[in-house]
């Protein structure tokens, strides 16, 4: 018995020992315990772990099983370019190896327009090439073709009208309240008299907010057209070929609902794995150092929804976001900056998704 109390009392030494030369977080993480440091600012929290090993050994869910970030590192963003440069729960932040230079990104975009044939909307993702749409295996598939043949475009010519409306009641017009979450990020941030680019969806919801929220003016590009004294509008294709006139032109971009759909042919485009990417790597073009992009995206775990949309998680978000400073995140449920927690995103179902706007610095 004497042994036993003195074992005991040499292990609660040790143990004291360790705990002062150490900080031990309490938290278990997928059934572990994690030591960590957090930062925030603008009400973004994100999570760095004291001992990068330690974290890159963490496995996060995905759709073909837990896997742990330091795969991640080697198996898929080392292929693709990319460089793991900080160990940020519950998104890696990454570096692309590539040196933007603003004129590549247009010209290759530019080329593949001018030799492309097929404009109608794509049914099956092609045969060769797969891995690359998954995510190098990480992302799972669904085909959601239904609306391939009978694509409509919603064009509202009453808009200076419509901006004089609640926000609430402009999303009514579509059916989607998520959108308020666009709303209440750039009313978190000052745009008054600040000039914006939009990539348009099929409807001008975001160019609306704007507006709405003090922006002195908004050029929309994409496929629909939209023309009053706040907004003018073009197509992408003359948006790229006049692509030195607009760099570094605006204080702000924004998109809701569109680049999860790029390169995935739901609109006649050209299929591309990495068209997501290239598309935020061309906006990013006209936007001023420093200047805010607001991001309208579903995340959860890394899917393709095929021929709709992706879904951003753990795999294929820090991708997009790279150049970037993430500094606020924002839902329908709060008009102020909220987090984003890992297992708020594992424990969704499959393809089951939320949606949030990012809101990132340029950095």
């Amino acid at each position: 018995m004497t042994r036993f109390f003195v074992l005991l009392l040499i292990c609660t030494c040790i143990v004291v020992f360790y705990l002062n030369k150490v900080f031990i977080a309490n938290t278990i993480h997928f059934g572990r315990t994690v030591m960590w440091n957090t930062y925030g600012y603008g009400g973004e929290t994100r999570t760095i772990f004291q001992d990068p090993t330690i974290y890159l050994r963490q496995n996060v869910r995905t759709h073909v099983g837990d896997i742990s970030f330091l795969e991640f590192r080697e198996e898929l963003y080392k292929k693709y370019g990319y460089t793991l440069t900080s160990p940020t729960y519950p998104f890696v932040t990454v570096v692309s190896n590539y040196q933007m230079n603003c004129t590549w990104e247009f010209t290759d975009w530019l080329q593949v327009q001018k030799n492309r044939t097929n404009r109608r909307p794509r049914a099956y993702l092609p045969d060769g090439g797969q891995r690359d749409f998954l995510t190098n295996k990480y992302s799972g598939k669904y085909s959601d073709d239904r609306a391939k043949l009978n694509i409509t475009y919603k064009s509202w010519e009453n808009i200076a009208d419509i901006v004089t409306w609640h926000a609430r009641d402009v999303l009514r017009l579509v059916d989607d309240m998520s959108g308020i979450s666009m709303h209440y990020a750039m009313k978190n941030y000052y745009l008054t008299g600040k000039r914006g680019l939009v990539l348009a969806s099929d409807h001008p919801i975001v160019e609306v907010q704007a507006i709405q929220n003090g922006a002195s003016h908004i050029l929309s590009v994409g496929q629909v057209a939209r023309e009053t004294e706040d907004v003018s509008s073009m197509s992408f294709l003359e948006f790229a070929e006049k692509r030195r006139r607009y760099s570094e032109a605006f204080d702000f971009v924004a998109t809701w609902g569109t680049i999860e759909s790029v390169g995935l042919g739901r609109y006649g485009d050209v299929l591309d794995a990495f068209g997501d990417l290239q598309m935020m790597a061309m906006l990013g073009c006209s936007l001023k150092k420093g200047g805010l992009f607001f991001l309208g995206i579903p995340m959860g775990r890394d899917a393709v929804i095929f021929n709709q949309k992706r879904i951003y998680g753990h795999a294929r978000l820090p991708m997009l976001i790279a150049g970037y400073e993430w500094i606020g995140t924002f839902s329908e449920d709060f008009e102020t900056s909220t987090e984003i927690t890992g297992p708020e995103i594992d424990r969704l179902h499959k393809f089951d998704h939320l949606k949030r706007t990012l809101v990132l610095r340029k950095l």
